[in-house]
C-alpha cells in the first residue's frame, strides 16, 4: 500500500459535511518509509492491523486531561478572505450580466442538476466520469473544463501545472452550459479549481434560486452536487508519470502504423506527465486550491468524497454506494439543510487518521532517536503483556515500568500514537495506561 506524504496528509481547516467512502486499506496506508521502518519491530510482534475506532479515541496526557484526535480549527474569516469573496462576487456578476445580455433573461436556462466533479491528478476522474453519469442517470456528455481552455495563454499555464484565470474559465463555462442538451443534467469536470470559483458556484446557485422563485414554471429548482475523486500525493505522481509513458507508447505505435484504426486517436501528452517536479507541483496546486475550494462547498451542497486509491472496480463500488444512497434514499431538501453540517462517521475516521499520521511522522522527523527508543520500549514492555492477555481485549500498564528518560510527556504521546496506528485504543490516566483491542470471538463446540 502506498503511503501518504506529508502534504497530502495536512488536515484541512474545516470539517466537511460529506458522506465519505474509503476502504480500510486506504485508511491504513499512511506512514512514510522512515516511520514505518521505526515501527517494523513493533508490528512484527502482533498482527493487530485494524484501525479501530480512532475517531472516538480520547487520549490523555495527564489524569482528567483528554485530547481528541480531531484537530481544532478557527471559523474566523480574515480580511483578505472577505476581499477575495467580494472580488469573486463582482467577477461573477460581470459574467452573469454579460451572459444575460447575450442570450436574454428568459433564455438563461441552466441545467436543473449540475454535478461539479473534481479530482486529484491521476485519480482517474475522467475514467470514472461515465460511471458516475450512469449512476446519476445523466445522459448528456460531460463538460470538461480543460477542453474549453484552448487559448495560447491558457495552454501555457496548463503546461507548467498552473491554473487558468477565473474570468476566462467562467466565461467559457457559461457559454457552454447553456446548450439545451444539458437541460436535464450535466457533469462538469474540473470546476471549481479555486476558492474564487467556489464562491462563484455558490453565487450561481443563488441566482438560479432567484430565477426559480420568480418563475418556477420556466426555471426548475437548481440541484447542485459536489463529487471529489481523491488519491494521495505519492500515488498521484506515480500515476501521472505512468500515464505519460503509456500515452507516449500509444502515440508512437499510432505513428509507426501504416494506417490508423478507425476508432484510434492520439492521446494527450502533458509536460507534467514526464517531470516528477511538475507532477508534484500539479498535485500541490490541486491540494491547496481545488480540494479546498470543493471542500468549502460542502457547507451548502451535498458533497461526495470518493477514495480512488484502490483498483478501478473498488473505486466504482465506492461510487455506486454513494450514488445509490442519493438516488434511492435521498433526503428532502428541507430535511437535508437541517442536518448536512453534521460530519459523518467515515469522514471523522478519515480526518482522525490524517491527524494521527501527521503526528507520527512529525515526531519521527523531529527526534528519530526518541521515536526508535519508544518503539523499543513498546516491544519490550507492552507487547508481551498484550500477547499474554490477547483473549481479554485489554491490559492495564503502570507507566513507571518504562525508562523515565524515554517515557517523557513527548515519549508517552508517541507511544500512544504508535499504539493507535497499530489498531489499539488507549488511554492514559495518571500513572496507568489502558490499552484495548477487539477480543477474538471463539465459537464453542456446542453452539
Amino acid at each position: 500500500m502506498m503511503s501518504l506524504v506529508r502534504q497530502a496528509r495536512r488536515v484541512c481547516p474545516s470539517i466537511r459535511n460529506t458522506r465519505c467512502v474509503s476502504t480500510s486499506a486506504n485508511v491504513n496506508s499512511a506512514l512514510t518509509i522512515k516511520t514505518r521502518a521505526s515501527l517494523f519491530s513493533v508490528s512484527n510482534n502482533i498482527h493487530a492491523r485494524a484501525i479501530g475506532s480512532i475517531a472516538n479515541n480520547q487520549i490523555s496526557l495527564k489524569k482528567g486531561e483528554a485530547r481528541s484526535l480531531t484537530p481544532a480549527y478557527s471559523t474566523k474569516t480574515s480580511v483578505r478572505e472577505e476581499l477575495d469573496h467580494v472580488a469573486a462576487e463582482s467577477l461573477f456578476q460581470d459574467v452573469w450580466e454579460k451572459t444575460r445580455k447575450r442570450v436574454g433573461a428568459d433564455d438563461m436556462l441552466f441545467p436543473k442538476e449540475i454535478m461539479w466533479l473534481g479530482g486529484a491528478p491521476g485519480s482517474g476522474k475522467s475514467t470514472h466520469t461515465k460511471f458516475i453519469m450512469k449512476e446519476r442517470g445523466i445522459t448528456a456528455p460531460p463538460i470538461v473544463v480543460s477542453d474549453l481552455l484552448k487559448s495560447p495563454q491558457a495552454l501555457a499555464k496548463k503546461a507548467t501545472g498552473e491554473l487558468v484565470g477565473d474570468r476566462e474559465v467562467v466565461e467559457a463555462l457559461f457559454e457552454k452550459i447553456l446548450d439545451p442538451k444539458y437541460q436535464d443534467g450535466v457533469v462538469i469536470d474540473g470546476f471549481p479549481r479555486t476558492s474564487a470559483q467556489a464562491d462563484m458556484v455558490h453565487d450561481l446557485h443563488k441566482e438560479l434560486m432567484k430565477q426559480h422563485q420568480a418563475n418556477p414554471t420556466r426555471f426548475p429548482y437548481p440541484i447542485f452536487r459536489i463529487a471529489v475523486v481523491y488519491i494521495d500525493e505519492q500515488a498521484s505522481i506515480h500515476r501521472q508519470l505512468q500515464r505519460g509513458q503509456e500515452n507516449k507508447k500509444h502515440n508512437i505505435a499510432l505513428k509507426a502504423a501504416d494506417a490508423k484504426e478507425e476508432d484510434a486517436e492520439e492521446l494527450e501528452e502533458r509536460p507534467t506527465d514526464y517531470d516528477p517536479q511538475l507532477a508534484a507541483k500539479r498535485y500541490a496546486a490541486f491540494r491547496k486550491e481545488t480540494f479546498a475550494a470543493l471542500e468549502s462547498l460542502g457547507k451548502h451542497f451535498i458533497y461526495n468524497f470518493v477514495s480512488s486509491m484502490g483498483s478501478k472496480a473498488e473505486t466504482q463500488a465506492n461510487i455506486r454506494k454513494e450514488m445509490e444512497y442519493q438516488s434511492s434514499t435521498e433526503l428532502r431538501e428541507s430535511t437535508f439543510k437541517m442536518i448536512h453540517k453534521l460530519p459523518c462517521a467515515h469522514e471523522l475516521t478519515f480526518r482522525a487518521r490524517q491527524t494521527l499520521v501527521s503526528s507520527l511522522d512529525s515526531a519521527q522527523v523531529r527526534d528519530p532517536a526518541l521515536f526508535e527508543q519508544v518503539a523499543a520500549q513498546l516491544s519490550t514492555h507492552v507487547y508481551p503483556l498484550i500477547e499474554s492477555n490477547f483473549m481479554h481485549g485489554r491490559v492495564y500498564l503502570d507507566v513507571n515500568v518504562f525508562d523515565p528518560e524515554v517515557f517523557t510527556a513527548q515519549g508517552q504521546q508517541i507511544a500512544m500514537d504508535v499504539l493507535a496506528d497499530r489498531g489499539f485504543r488507549c488511554w492514559a490516566r495518571g500513572s496507568e495506561l489502558e490499552v484495548r483491542w477487539p477480543a477474538p470471538q471463539l465459537r464453542r463446540g456446542a453452539e
